[in-house]
Parts: C-alpha cells; structure tokens; sequence
C-alpha cells in the first residue's frame, strides 16, 4: 500500500521549540542540516478517508507443451514419372524425435530417433525435426502416381494467462501517531501497525528567528511492505 499524505496543524500542536531535540543528517540531505534541529513534528494526527490496501497479485504467463499426434498426412504421390527418389514437408513441427513413418506405395521408412528414416527397402532417408523437411530413396520406381503418407507426433506450445488478482480496501486508518528524532520517524497508526523511515527533504525558515512555513516529506515502510509517502506541514511565528 502506497498513500501520498499532507499532515498539518497549528503551529502549537505541530512544531515546537523542543530543548534537546537531536538531528542526525547525512551528505545526501543537503537541505537540512543541524541548524534546524528546533523542529519538530511528534503528535498525533487524524486521518480521513484514509484506508490500507491489500495488494493483489501480478498476471503470471505459463507455457504448456502438448504432443499432437498426426495420421497418414498427405505428402502427394510418387507423380507419373517414374523415380525412386523422393521428398516433402510435413505440415506441423517441431517433431518428437523417433516419432515419424513415412509410407511411399505402401512402404514404410521409420525415423530412428537421430533424424534418419530407415527401411523402404532402400537407401532409407532423412527427417529434419525443426522444419519437418524430409527425403528418401526406394531400391527401386515404386511406380507411377502412388500415394504418399506420413505419421508423426509433433508439439505444440500454448501460454496460458493468469490475470491476476486486484488489490482491495482493509482496515481504516483513523489516526497516525508520529514520533520524530531528527531525520528519523516513527508512525505507529491506530492498527498498531508501526511505520520506520525518515525525512527525505525540507523546506524551513533560513533560521529558527524567522516566521514561515516548514514543510518536511518523508517516506514510512511498515513491516508487511505497507509504505505512506507525504509531507509534515506547519506554520512557524518565529522566536
């Protein structure tokens, strides 16, 4: 869960000249620094229409291989010239290996698993399992205008989509306590669930003597991933 916040309040309840209060900074906030350290934002703070969500889930992509069995596709006929040298293509691939016969006028050459068809009582043949290309030699003219078969399993690949699952509203939020040392945060809200973070930028006063608006964004992450991202804001009368 991912909220954008504004907090505000009056100056009293919101910032306050507090003797002690500690800032830790680092390099990388360069807009804020020790000199600011008379800020403060610890209180508690109402929240309206404020709701944690419930993630959903990502769309998943599962690929299925199914094996497809064919029988005695047509791969034409021996023509009316007479040869005994022949070829064709299958019409699915890619092709189990071990898996094709090709029958021409009634005899068969059988694939031996290593793209090699053999028998027809011939020179045997060839079968290429990626393109389904195949070729082949008789001993002799099977005659002329003779029909050609061939069975095989080749497979097929399917995806199948999982949409997913939307998020959904949960508990309402009512109330956020904050607890400020430094740049560090603490929100515990009215769940009892406990948000850690710190401020990543600040607008002040140039010093603590000068009136104006101060205006701290943060980020809070709790511990199940639930993360409020926002600004602490309140006016300053100077002092």
């Amino acid at each position: 869960m991912k909220r954008n916040v504004l907090l505000t309040g009056a100056v009293a309840a919101v910032i306050c000249l507090s003797v002690g209060c500690e800032w830790t900074g680092t390099s990388s906030e360069e807009s804020w620094n020790d000199a600011y350290s008379w800020v403060n934002f610890s209180g508690t703070y109402r929240l309206y229409d404020m709701a944690v969500a419930t993630p959903g889930t990502d769309p998943t992509e599962t690929t299925n291989d199914t094996e497809i069995n064919v029988e005695n596709e047509n791969q034409g006929s021996t023509g009316d010239v007479l040869k005994d040298t022949f070829g064709g293509v299958l019409n699915n691939t890619p092709i189990v290996a071990g898996s094709v016969r090709i029958t021409i006028a009634g005899e068969p050459l059988i694939d031996n698993g290593a793209e090699v068809l053999t028998g027809g009582n011939g020179n045997g043949g060839t079968i290429k399992y990626g393109t389904g290309a195949w070729t082949a030699q008789l001993a002799g003219s099977p005659g002329a205008n003779q029909s050609i078969r061939a069975t095989y399993t080749y497979v097929r690949s399917g995806t199948v989509i999982n949409p997913g699952k939307p998020g959904s509203s949960g508990a309402t939020l009512t109330q956020i306590t904050i607890n400020q040392q430094g740049n560090l945060l603490t929100f515990t809200d009215n769940n009892g669930v406990v948000y850690n973070g710190r401020v990543t930028g600040a607008n002040v006063p140039s010093d603590s003597r000068s009136s104006g608006n101060v205006r701290l964004n943060f980020e809070v992450t709790a511990g199940n991933g639930a993360k409020i991202i926002g600004t602490l804001s309140g006016d300053w009368s100077g002092g």
